[in-house]
């Protein structure tokens, strides 16, 4: 199930799919088969036997029961293999989003990260060490992120024993409870905070020193002290600044074109009530931020207007390319702050390809228990991705995870019967799939033969 969740992600109803077009052998050496039902009908998804997959459910469940030490166990053998040093600690939060009610209780509906706010939902949070997924929380969907942070930090504390690390998260995990915790519990904090609507960044940006300290080619950093006990770093990005430049010129572009057409919708007496007109404009503004750069109103006669307005245009350019890091922690270097924070947009790099390429959603689960499980399976998978990624970055391999499996499916066993004696070969690779084996140390295609692994 890990491996098929790494290799050919799908629901547990997939998982036949994959067995019947790849040779996996149990612990006995023998080729695992799918238990395929017969006449199964259209409006039957479901086409493994019952038997085998109440089965690969009754794994799920047993498998879920032990993820607590199954992850300890994990975390211990990267600190033993690996030599992994937590000093660092990443924290990240995304929703899956369900097929089908979900589980009560557990299935809610909340905000969505996938664009899916009629669904049902949980919130699924990834905890990141040097790189490495060691941890993973399930909540509720309508559970709020800022509300899940004590849970994470007691779970590091008791099960994991780390006593000193720097905690980072993005603006989502800000609230004053989530710093008194973090600082109760005598961890560090480097938290990103919201640009908009926050009158302590406001404060730090209104700073007009030019104490800026280099970071690498086009971002540069300076600390601000407003005496609130913590530090500020603000952070420019030319890299971010010339991407947020070319978001706003197209989001100002398509809200301009959509109020004038909404102009001459009104001018023609299609929209005559304010009312009307007003949603009208809410809809459009809202659609692409166009609130950021207009303002509109209507004149005595009755006419729609609208403009860009200077005053929201200069608070936009004011922090395009910039965003404020606070901490607590008195010995980091300004630059070291913004470097830990990069890592976290890494983390939210690969937390994409958790939910895109491993496929973690939707879910189609009805108890709280599979749904779990389910995601346990996921987050495995999502640890060997890691693992895989890291020894071809090691060995030079120049390919995505996704870009390397591809590459093994050309490998093939076929059985070949000679004078009565059946025989098992392994088909050729082309390059990638040969460097992509000599990474993580088959270099032989012999040794991929059923009998020898």
């Amino acid at each position: 199930m890990t491996a098929s969740s790494l290799i050919k992600p799908s629901s547990e109803h997939g998982l036949g799919w994959w067995l019947d077009e790849s040779y996996v052998c149990g612990s006995d050496g023998k080729r695992i088969l799918p238990d395929w039902r017969q006449g199964v009908t259209k409006e039957n998804r479901v086409r493994i036997s019952w038997k085998q997959l109440k089965q690969w459910y009754r794994v799920l469940n047993i498998l879920f029961k032990h993820k607590e030490e199954i992850e300890k166990d994990i975390y211990d053998n990267l600190v033993d293999l690996f030599g992994l040093k937590v000093d660092i600690v990443f924290y990240d939060m995304t929703s899956l989003y369900f097929e089908g009610e979900g589980p009560a209780g557990l299935a809610e509906y909340g905000k969505s990260k996938d664009g899916k706010g009629r669904n049902r939902q949980i919130l699924f949070g990834i905890v990141m060490a040097s790189g490495w997924p060691v941890a993973h929380h399930v909540f509720s969907g309508n559970r709020s992120e800022k509300k899940t942070v004590s849970i994470i930090i007691e779970d590091l504390k008791k099960r994991f024993k780390i006593e000193k690390i720097i905690f980072v998260g993005d603006s989502g995990m800000v609230s004053s409870e989530n710093i008194e915790e973090i600082e109760r519990q005598e961890y560090k904090y480097i938290i990103a905070q919201k640009r908009r609507r926050n009158n302590e960044v406001e404060k730090v940006l209104a700073d007009n020193s030019d104490n800026w300290l280099i970071c690498e080619k086009g971002t540069k950093v300076k600390e601000v002290n407003i005496s609130d006990g913590a530090r500020h770093f603000v952070v420019h990005s030319e890299g971010r600044q010339s991407y947020e430049h070319s978001i706003v010129e197209n989001n100002i572009k398509k809200t301009g074109f959509n109020l004038e057409l909404l102009k001459k919708e009104a001018n023609r007496g299609k929209l005559k009530k304010p009312e009307d007109i007003g949603y009208k404009v809410s809809s459009v503004l809202n659609a692409a931020k166009g609130h950021r750069y207009f303002s509109w109103g209507i004149t005595k006669e009755g006419k729609f207007q609208y403009w860009q307005d200077e005053e929201k245009m200069k608070k936009e350019k004011a922090i395009e390319g910039i965003y404020v890091l606070k901490s607590n922690d008195k010995n980091i270097m300004p630059q070291e702050a913004v470097t830990a924070y990069k890592e976290l947009c890494n983390v939210e790099s690969l937390f994409r390809e958790f939910k895109d390429v491993l496929e973690g959603r939707p879910i189609w689960h009805q108890t709280p228990e599979g749904t779990k499980a389910h995601i346990f399976i996921r987050a495995l998978g999502y640890l060997l991705d890691t693992a895989l990624h890291k020894k071809m970055e090691g060995s030079g391999v120049n390919l995505t995870v996704e870009e390397a499996i591809k590459s093994l499916e050309q490998i093939k066993i076929a059985e070949l019967k000679l004078k009565g004696e059946k025989h098992q070969i392994v088909t050729g690779a082309k390059y990638y799939a040969g460097a992509v084996l000599k990474s993580i140390g088959l270099s032989g295609y012999k040794n991929l033969l059923p009998g020898m692994i």
